[in-house]
């Protein structure tokens, strides 16, 4: 265990410079909805951010004009990449040895305290819960003294149906929300409290299926749901769905994308637009036997699900625009996505270790990331959508751990 945490924190985006932040794959919606139920339970990492692609998620993009698509983006051709060339990993903890780190044993007022986020270098975002499981209070605990504050009691309201979940962070705020079947449908509540401390108050209340990705961009709460891309202002108000936005998904804050099940291509997320200056990204990717789902910068494929035991088991990657394409070895993992919209969450075969293993598309190297796999992905947290944190705490049997990916240059 160390207690130099803050060094963890010295890379503040290292890598939000490429173009865009990390996303979901293919099955985000479901695979997010899934995730969200579990990490209620378990107040895992729900600050933390994307999505699950395809059995992988990620996707870059490049601007494209009204005109003729680019050479690159015609050609489309996936290169086979062999185990052979894919080198021995590289072990993240050697090379950047701020990159991981142990976080100790956590207690707050006598139970066990579940690390959701960092509120800054040496403090810790917590959670306890009741003896039914439902979160109760949120914490700070501070790691160089190994104490914990209460920053506030989280109140379910008696008769609504969810947990309080996706507790994310900024503008000082500390934001989650609730939800209820009424007669009118399933209502859903946003709540906040000051990071600082003090009573939580509810921000704004919306009827449909529960917020997913939610994140706090400036002065307002952003998410998006069954009926499209939603805001609401921090300070509290009504919700307003942002126009021409049904039927989308954040992949990654301010990228939107029709949802997977309205797209007919062939490619999930393919087109992505900045609600903010409305530049579009339209992927253009090689044919496969399958189903890419793309990001903002790079897009994964999957074969088709029904393909049986003749299909082709190869992990295609390719950018948005069409260059780089690559045939990786199948994974051993049964999913594959992507974080940061950079690095791909994959095991080729053969490889003798017990730790999660990443493969960097920037730079085309396998990272041991030093962190023992619990043999599934509950434990690795997916996504949410929102590039700007870096920083991924990661449930093991040794207990949580920090991925700090912008260290990783």
């Amino acid at each position: 265990m160390t207690d130099d945490l803050g060094r963890a924190l010295r890379g503040t985006l290292g890598t939000a410079a490429r173009e865009a932040p990390e996303v979901s794959p293919n099955l985000l919606a479901d695979v997010e909805a899934g995730h969200r139920r579990r990490r209620r339970r378990r107040m895992s990492a729900a600050a933390l951010a994307v999505a699950l692609i395809v059995g992988g998620a990620g996707v870059a993009g490049v601007v494209r004009s009204a005109g003729k698509p680019p050479d690159a983006a015609r050609t489309g051709k996936l290169k086979p990449v062999s185990p052979t060339e894919l080198g021995p990993p590289i072990k993240v903890r050697t090379r950047w040895p701020d990159a991981v780190r142990n976080l100790p044993d956590m207690r707050a007022d006598g139970r066990a305290l579940n690390p959701i986020t960092l509120l800054d270098g040496n403090t810790v975002l917590g959670a306890t819960a009741s003896t039914t499981e439902v979160t109760d209070k949120l914490w700070a605990y501070d790691l160089r003294t190994r104490t914990a504050k209460l920053i506030t009691d989280v109140v379910v309201p008696r008769g609504w149906s969810q947990d309080a979940a996706d507790f994310t962070v900024g503008h000082g705020e500390i934001v989650w929300w609730l939800a209820a079947r009424t007669a009118g449908g399933e209502r859903n509540e946003i709540w906040s409290a000051p990071v600082t401390g003090g009573p939580a108050r509810r921000i704004t209340s919306v009827v449909g299926s529960p917020p997913v990705s939610l994140l706090i961009d400036g002065g307002n709460v952003v998410w998006y749901m069954d009926k499209g891309v939603y805001q609401a202002p921090l300070s509290g108000g009504p919700a307003e769905k942002l126009p021409g936005t049904d039927g989308y998904s954040i992949i990654s804050w301010p990228w939107i994308a029709p949802s997977p099940s309205s797209e007919k291509s062939g490619v999930q997320y393919k087109v992505a637009r900045n609600v903010r200056t409305g530049e579009q990204r339209v992927a253009t990717v090689a044919p496969i036997k399958g189903v890419w789902s793309c990001l903002v910068t790079w897009c994964v494929g999957r074969p088709p699900i029904d393909q049986g035991d003749d299909q082709d088991t190869s992990t295609p990657v390719q950018r948005r625009n069409g260059k780089d394409g690559r045939l990786l070895p199948r994974s051993v993992e049964e999913a594959t996505f992507l974080l940061q919209d950079r690095f791909l969450f994959y095991k080729p075969p053969g490889l003798r270790t017990k730790n999660y293993v990443l493969y960097d598309l920037e730079t085309e190297a396998l990272l041991d990331t030093g962190i023992p796999a619990a043999g599934g992905q509950e434990s690795m947290p997916v996504p949410r959508g929102d590039a700007r944190d870096q920083r991924i705490l990661v449930t093991t049997k040794d207990g949580p751990m920090l991925l700090d990916l912008s260290e990783i240059r």
